[in-house]
């Protein structure tokens, strides 16, 4: 369908040239080169998720994927600390700001690559929530 759309912008941007309108068929030939070039436009992906551990007394980590065209590139699972330390990624803020700082760097080294950028959001639990009395009952 982007082929017959560009065929016909082509078609309508010779008649133009051919009638003494340079200026609006330039236009339209750039436009006809940005439908071209969208179509080949590579897409990338930066997911943040959860892990839930397999004990509940333990903490949820969270992972940073990124994907490029479907392809899986890399998972990121721990950070550096202030010390040096490499640490689990046991914050949601965190693991959010991981895939801030990646957008950033991966976009630099592909500029060619569209990035979406896939980041949980923070729940915010109101007193009463039965979470907090599953918690309270289990002494966590």
């Amino acid at each position: 369908m982007n082929r017959q759309i560009i065929a016909k912008i082509n078609n309508i941007a010779n008649e133009l040239d051919r009638n003494g309108f340079y200026t609006e068929a330039s236009t339209l030939t750039k436009v006809m080169q940005k439908l071209a070039m969208d179509g080949n436009e590579k897409v990338g992906k930066i997911i943040v998720s959860n892990v839930e551990p397999d004990d509940p007394r333990q903490k949820t980590t969270y992972t940073v994927a990124v994907f490029i065209d479907g392809e899986h590139e890399d998972t990121y699972k721990t950070y550096t600390d202030e010390n040096g330390v490499i640490r689990l990624i046991h914050d949601l803020k965190q693991a959010n700001e991981l895939a801030d700082k990646l957008e950033i760097d991966l976009k630099r080294i592909y500029p060619d690559v569209k990035f979406e950028l896939h980041k949980l959001k923070t729940v915010s639990r109101g007193p009463g929530d039965p979470y907090d009395a599953y918690k309270d009952r289990r002494g966590f």
